[in-house]
């Protein structure tokens, strides 16, 4: 997992706006680029988490 600022993130790129990267937390799925937003991203985090 890698956490990149948004400044640094190429938002255009993504198809994510500015404003949208202002108000919540994203997370970008490393598998197909699916993009969550907010409660939804830090799930996605947490479901990525290492497995015992």
């Amino acid at each position: 997992m890698q956490c990149v600022p948004r400044q640094h993130a190429g938002l255009p790129a993504l198809s994510v706006t500015e404003d949208r990267a202002d108000r919540e937390i994203l997370w970008i799925s490393p598998l197909g680029g699916r993009i969550h937003g907010g409660p939804r991203a830090l799930s996605a985090v947490l479901m990525c988490g290492r497995r015992r």
